[in-house]
């Protein structure tokens, strides 16, 4: 809990600081009229409540105000952002003017000093952090569930009302409409819940007028209605419920409770101005809203609508300010004034959602950290620790990257994630399998250097997925060769020290100010056999566009990327699919749209089910994807070529299923055991599965019993890993 506690301080330390910049403009913009002033404060409030969400956002580690040079007292020196030399020009200009950098320098180092003196040491924060998160989250919710109430009992009053019938004031609103250029319809209401008119809605605007409105003159009725209108012109209503979203998020801000208030009297100014020009002249409007405050009662509006509704002294505070002689001048702001507000509130936002507290030093092994602007740092996310156990808050995974993977012959991809399936509770046993398979065979290249990779070092690995037939085969005629293009580590690695102990004659190619290596098969046919595609030939190259990533392709593709030409993917069948699937651990998606692999095989096909067979011919593209965050969940995806063809085979894999999972259910555990291969399929008949159909889309999704680690553990024999 300390850390979250963290988190909405220095969240609240943000806002303010943004906040104080938005009351100041909009008490600048105040100046040229209300309709300035109010769309200021309102722009400083939405800025504040999406900073408040950004708080719980990722940024990546490089979003941060550069650290300031050490001083002489330091020991160690800090990691910090690396900063271009200037060109010589420019460092003389600025010896002479404004450094942005020494600006920059010299604010973090404000805020470092800020740091040091406001912050206890590392890790001795003790248990305020999540006392002080416990009372903000309860006053957030106390205040959101007040905001809640508040448009519930508005909406109730707003079904309590009665339309008015009386035409002349039905014509008087439509008059009002259309001369004022109101963009949607407005409709007049009678209700005993409010002692002063009020506007609701913004969809569906209408206004609320209390009971004795019949006893009002003409002129009092016309510069009511002209107000309200100008509320639904300007579209007052959803500003205000940011307003009051952002004092629910921030109930102990003053600052921002100030800007809202603000936003309230220059909403109500603004109206006034307007209505006014409508309703006779500034003259015929003050004294009809004299006569209309005089006939006022003091009491307030009922329950917690009041918030959204006119108070009494809001009226009277609008009569002195209309008073006053300059106060009718409206000067709107110019398209540079407000670019320029917007543009501060920008900086200053961005500026604040990049500074970085006490608990968010980057750390320096240089793993691939995600800041958060909020005020705290992790991999995935970051923790609530209760009494005696800790919940933790993952973000979502990345998609799989398939920005290098462009072959047109393939027939699919596929993305795997290493580093998320080894390193889950209970599965280092089988890490060290792995690494240990991969030792021998990278001995077999070259038998003194240690292997490259571990997969706990790899983060995920992409390629090409190929079927091949070979109809002079009596069995196994089709089969799946996949190739392997890219290999993503979690951490930023030196690629070039750890391959070339295992490619010592790989040549170094320079092109386009940048390098790329010339790999031959013949050199390491047990290592590039994996990642040599079918029909590639020979030699493969490989370039490393960043720090983590390897890339294997055709040395004409990597020539093209290097060159900074785009290599266009294929069009993809299964892309609006692939979304369902892109961010599980396995994923693997097929173009169906080509049967020739199907039609090459020998005919009349004996080998493969009817059903399959027929299945198979009816659909365009398929995916398939596994996932262990909520348990462990298949996920597979058919897109056939039509409607017709979605239900057949729809209905073909229902049966297929039913009568999988009826006959598993017979069968003994020694004939389960020697299934062999079968196994895995065997066991994924077992799981709880629903499969639908929308359309020319098929869907199955499985839930197995346990996680990934108990999946294994059913299907490996023990001792087999070893």
């Amino acid at each position: 809990m300390n850390d979250l506690g963290l988190t909405l301080l220095s969240c609240a330390a943000q806002v303010t600081a943004l906040a104080l910049a938005g009351a100041a403009l909009a008490a600048l913009a105040a100046r040229r009229g209300p309709s300035a002033g109010a769309a200021v404060a309102f722009a400083g409030l939405a800025a504040c409540v999406a900073l408040t969400v950004a708080a719980f956002c990722p940024l990546p580690a490089w979003w941060a105000w550069p650290d300031a040079p050490p001083r002489d007292t330091d020991t160690a020196p800090r990691k910090s952002l690396p900063v271009p030399e200037q060109p010589t020009a420019a460092r003389e200009a600025s010896a002479g003017g404004l450094d942005v950098t020494s600006v920059a320098s010299a604010l973090r180092q404000a805020w470092r000093r800020v740091e040091e003196s406001a912050a206890p040491a590392p890790g001795v924060f003790g248990r305020w952090p999540g006392s002080l998160a416990v009372m903000l989250l309860a006053g957030a919710s106390l205040a959101l569930a007040r905001l809640l109430l508040g448009l519930w009992a508005v909406a109730r009053c707003r079904r309590r009302s009665r339309p008015v019938a009386d035409e002349n004031l039905v014509g008087l609103l439509n008059d009002l409409c259309s001369r004022m250029e109101c963009p949607r319809p407005v409709e007049a209401r009678v209700t005993g819940d409010v002692t002063s008119p009020a506007t609701l809605g913004w969809r569906s605007p209408l206004i609320l007028l209390p009971d004795d409105w019949r006893s009002w003159d003409a002129a009092d009725l016309r510069a009511v209605l002209a107000h309200e209108v100008a509320h639904v012109r300007r579209a007052d209503y959803p500003a205000w419920l940011v307003a009051r979203l952002g004092v629910a998020l921030h109930f102990y801000n003053p600052l921002v409770r100030w800007l809202a208030g603000r936003l309230h009297l220059q909403q109500e100014l603004a109206a006034d101005a307007l209505g006014a020009r409508f309703a006779g002249g500034r003259g015929p409007y003050l004294r009809a809203l004299a006569r209309l405050a005089l006939r006022q009662d003091d009491r307030p509006a009922t329950g917690p609508a009041r918030a959204f509704l006119s108070a009494g002294g809001t009226l009277r505070r609008r009569i002195q300010m209309l008073k006053t002689k300059n106060q009718a001048l409206e000067r709107p702001l110019t398209w540079r004034a407000r670019l320029l507000a917007l543009g501060v509130l920008a900086a200053v936002g961005l500026g604040a959602s990049a500074l970085r507290g006490p608990a968010q030093a980057p750390k320096p092994s240089g793993a691939d950290e995600r800041f958060f602007a909020g005020g705290f740092q992790s991999l995935r996310g970051f923790a609530l620790r209760g009494a005696g156990q800790e919940l933790r808050v993952e973000a979502e995974p990345t998609p799989f990257n398939l920005t290098y993977v462009s072959d047109t012959k393939a027939q699919g991809v596929y993305g795997i994630r290493p580093a998320a399936i080894f390193g889950r509770p209970g599965m280092k046993k089988y890490v060290e399998s792995v690494d240990g398979a991969f030792a021998e065979l990278f001995k077999q290249t070259t038998p003194k250097a240690p292997p490259p990779l571990t997969a706990a070092e790899i983060e995920e690995i992409v390629g090409l997925v190929f079927i091949r037939t070979d109809k002079t085969k009596e069995e196994g005629q089709s089969s799946l060769q996949m190739s392997l293009n890219v290999i993503r580590t979690v951490k930023e690695i030196d690629w070039k020290k750890r391959l070339v102990p295992f490619f010592p004659n790989a040549k170094e190619i320079a092109h386009n100010g940048k390098t790329y290596y010339k790999l031959s098969l013949r050199e390491a046919p047990f290592v590039l056999a994996f990642a040599q595609p079918p029909d590639l030939g020979g030699d493969i190259a490989c370039y490393f566009p960043d720090k983590r990533t390897l890339v294997l392709d055709s040395e004409a593709n990597v020539r093209r990327r290097l060159s900074g030409e785009k290599v266009v993917a294929p069009a993809r069948p299964w892309a609006a699919d692939w979304k369902a699937v892109e961010r599980g651990l396995f994923a693997v998606a097929f173009d169906a749209s080509d049967k020739k692999w199907l039609h090459d095989r020998k005919q009349p096909e004996t080998a493969m089910p009817a059903a399959l067979v027929a299945a198979v011919e009816g659909t365009t593209s398929l995916v398939c994807g596994l996932s262990d965050e909520q348990g462990l969940r298949l996920t597979a995806v058919a897109r056939c070529n039509s409607g017709a063809e979605g239900e057949k085979v729809h209905r073909l894999a229902k049966k297929a299923l039913a009568d999988g999972a009826a006959a598993v259910k017979k069968m003994a555990p020694a004939e389960r055991n020697a299934a062999g291969d079968d196994l895995l399929f065997l066991d994924l008949l077992t799981w709880d599965w629903t499969i639908r159909r929308d359309g020319a889309r098929v869907e199955w999704r499985a839930q197995g019993k346990g996680g990934l680690k108990e999946m294994i553990e059913r299907l490996v024999p023990t001792g087999a890993e070893e």
